[in-house]
């Protein structure tokens, strides 16, 4: 099925080139998560090869409308909506991150499995905003993986980050949401307790 971007490819070199971080990010991407009731987020970083990764999967209610995730400005409140209500939006995030490259989504929702690889630079590139995506039922649980697979903007300093999104995120954790960091592989140890 082919989708289409409410707005026109020009705007993500902006969305690239703000005054975004990583927490913030990655902030934005957490909270998409909760929004949808997840309660398991893993964060998988990996700069073991020449360019680094980065994804984000979670358990939560999925996404049954990628067009409106993905178009930048379009912002799909629900009744669980509460975290990202005020956040930076997907797309800022993705094009931050990838420096206008591509995101890789796969999501279960009501027993549909959705994927769509959205590749900004070729949309900014040629103005056209469309993008396919692959439908199939499944009888897998609902959730959502978000994966950058070449991350134009490095990331120095992984335990601080883990830090600041652990000290953001400390009452959610004291609820019982579960968030895993896996760097390079292996787990990421879990910050001290915040008393």
């Amino acid at each position: 099925m082919k989708e289409k971007m409410d707005l026109g490819g020009g705007i993500f070199n902006f969305f690239a080139n703000t005054s975004l971080s990583w927490p913030k990010c990655f902030k934005e991407l957490i909270d998409n998560s909760l929004d949808q009731n997840g309660s398991e987020i893993v964060i998988r970083i990996d700069s073991r090869r020449k360019n680094l990764s980065v994804s984000v999967e979670d358990n939560g209610g999925g996404c049954d409308d990628l067009r409106r995730m993905v178009s930048p400005g379009v912002h799909h409140r629900t009744d669980t909506t509460v975290a990202g209500q005020y956040g930076i939006g997907f797309t800022a995030a993705a094009c931050w991150i990838t420096q206008v490259g591509t995101a890789t989504i796969n999501t279960v929702k009501a027993g549909v499995r959705r994927q769509a690889t959205i590749n900004y630079r070729q949309m900014m590139e040629d103005g056209d905003t469309s993008f396919d995506v692959q439908q199939r039922p499944v009888a897998s649980a609902t959730g959502m993986k978000i994966h950058f697979p070449m991350c134009g903007k490095q990331l120095n300093d992984v335990n601080r980050l883990l830090d600041e999104l652990s000290f953001f995120y400390a009452m959610r954790l004291q609820e019982g949401i579960r968030m895993e960091a896996i760097y390079n592989g292996a787990t990421a140890p879990p910050p001290p307790p915040i008393s």
